[in-house]
């Protein structure tokens, strides 16, 4: 399988951004026991959720709407307990089908063209509506949330790609299954906007901020937003081809999640997932957050989405 690391597609001013390319070793598959967690049952996909502390103690939220094949994890940077999170996650998937329905409705599939003037086949153009889709729903849910500044990352799944937006801190890591499960590789699908990205750091500095935040990018937090205008809401879009053969992990998860690396938790998701056990828990207490707030979700794609018959929607559906 060619590696080109992850396909970027975004509307306007969305930043585009190649993941990175690691290889962990996984033990081969084999007969997964009866796992806790959702499945999508048009497609086959599996999702699981894990989080370190119970809801009412923690300010992230994830949320999966089966019927979109749509996936979302947020996390509060304030004191509300995670309600703004919640709205978030609850809300990000359904705005995102109504503007992808929106703009399909106003520019079919069969009159997008590309940069030279021709006309972009189906797959291409149903890209470019999924990246405009997810800015809009982005910046629709940045106007519903209040003072509370929210991370959060946002996965759909469709017969174009795997696509990944995400604003703030949260991240999200891509393992693909190759040489027949002995291989998996590993691609990050997402960067945080922190002071510790070096371009988010430019950004803020250049756009006159003089105070650096933790945190650079968010939904919500109008009046930190009103009052230095170089923090954003403006989201990464990234497209993910489905792999030719294998198994798709797309992990999802909070800041604190991260900090051995992309390449580890992948590892450990996928071994949960084939020794029978919730792949997300796994993560996530093999993290070692001890007691600090984290959540979790990891999905599971199984092989052949990408194929004629697939059982993902056409490109021009939602459900």
């Amino acid at each position: 399988m060619a590696r080109a690391g992850l396909l970027a597609s975004a509307a306007a001013l969305a930043k585009l951004h190649q993941g990175s390319l690691a290889r962990c070793d996984a033990p081969p598959p084999s007969p997964a026991a009866s796992l806790k967690g959702g499945t999508c049952p048009r497609s086959g996909l599996r999702y699981f959720a894990a989080r370190s502390r119970p809801p009412e103690a923690s300010s992230c939220r994830s949320a999966a709407l089966e019927a979109l094949h749509a996936f979302a994890l947020a996390e509060s940077h304030g004191k509300d307990g995670g309600e703004a999170a919640s709205k978030a996650a609850k809300a990000l998937p359904v705005l995102t089908a109504r503007a992808f329905a929106e703009g399909v409705a106003q520019v079919p599939h069969w009159v997008w063209t590309g940069p030279d003037g021709a006309l972009l086949e189906e797959e291409e153009a149903a890209a470019r509506a999924w990246a405009e889709a997810l800015s809009v729903a982005f910046a629709r849910c940045d106007e519903e949330l209040g003072e509370e500044p929210v991370s959060a990352v946002l996965c759909i799944v469709a017969r174009s790609g795997i696509y990944i937006s995400s604003v703030g801190i949260s991240r999200c890591v891509i393992g693909t299954e190759a040489d027949q499960g002995d291989t998996v590789y590993c691609d990050e699908a997402s960067v945080p906007h922190d002071a510790n990205n070096a371009a988010e750091l430019a950004r803020v500095k250049d756009a006159g901020v003089a105070v650096v935040p933790p945190v650079l990018r968010f939904l919500g937090g109008r009046m930190r937003k009103a009052s230095q205008p170089g923090l954003i809401s403006l989201p990464d879009v990234v497209r993910a081809r489905h792999p030719l053969a294998g198994r798709c992990f797309v992990l999802l998860g909070t800041s604190n999640l991260w900090t051995k690396g992309p390449r580890l938790p992948v590892h450990w998701a996928v071994q949960a997932f084939r020794e029978g056990s919730c792949p997300a828990s796994a993560w996530v207490r093999r993290a070692g957050v001890g007691e600090e707030d984290a959540a979790a979700m990891v999905l599971v794609l199984p092989p052949g989405l990408a194929e004629e018959d697939s059982p993902l929607p056409n490109h021009g559906d939602v459900t």
